[in-house]
């Protein structure tokens, strides 16, 4: 030995990582364009963040609003007293709104005509998807040829076709064919 027993005692403090809980939501985490997700974690004091805010954005209170089609991971990140960070994500699936077509509908004057409406694509669960209806004026006019109807559709996130029935009034009047036509507006899928 060379005289040298020289020790070094030093202490070494580990942190523990902030206690967290995880990120909750509906499921499946899907919304569509232009709608929003609420999520949330139990564990408060975090940020929110998106993987891609070209195609979904989240606020400080975890809204997620969809922008463009995808799939982002959204964040939400704690720090303690002593910088230490902890994160959890959750997959959350960006689609296009649903799109919606009407069906043609003849009859005879008197019977009802019965227009078929068809909800195809997203289903953006779990939301309901909703749209306007009118009938418009053509050859045949309102009251004398049919009655006029208007109101909202609303599907569930499992149907996906809907009837609207238009009474048409009889008369003795010898006339060719007429038309009207029903108008969809104002759909809204989230």
């Amino acid at each position: 030995t060379y005289g040298c027993n020289t020790s070094v005692t030093k202490n070494i403090t580990v942190i523990a990582l902030p206690a967290f809980n995880p990120i909750t939501g509906p499921t499946p985490m899907t919304v569509c364009i232009g709608c929003t997700l609420q999520l949330t974690s139990s564990t408060t004091g975090g940020t929110w963040s998106s993987s891609n805010t070209s195609m979904a954005t989240v606020n400080a209170s975890g809204l997620v609003t969809g922008v463009a089609t995808g799939t982002v991971t959204v964040s939400y990140t704690v720090k303690n007293a002593s910088n230490c960070t902890k994160t959890v994500t959750a997959s959350v699936t960006i689609m296009s709104n649903p799109i919606i077509t009407i069906s043609d509908a003849s009859v005879n004057e008197g019977g009802n005509l019965e227009f078929t409406v068809t909800r195809t694509g997203a289903t953006c669960s779990p939301s309901n998807f909703s749209v306007q209806y009118q009938t418009v004026n053509g050859e045949a006019i309102a009251p004398a040829d049919y009655t006029a109807v208007s109101g909202t559709l609303t599907f569930t996130p499992s149907e996906t076709a809907k009837k609207i029935i238009v009474a048409t009034n009889a008369d003795n009047i010898v006339e060719g064919d007429e038309k009207m036509k029903l108008r969809l507006s104002a759909p809204v899928s989230c």
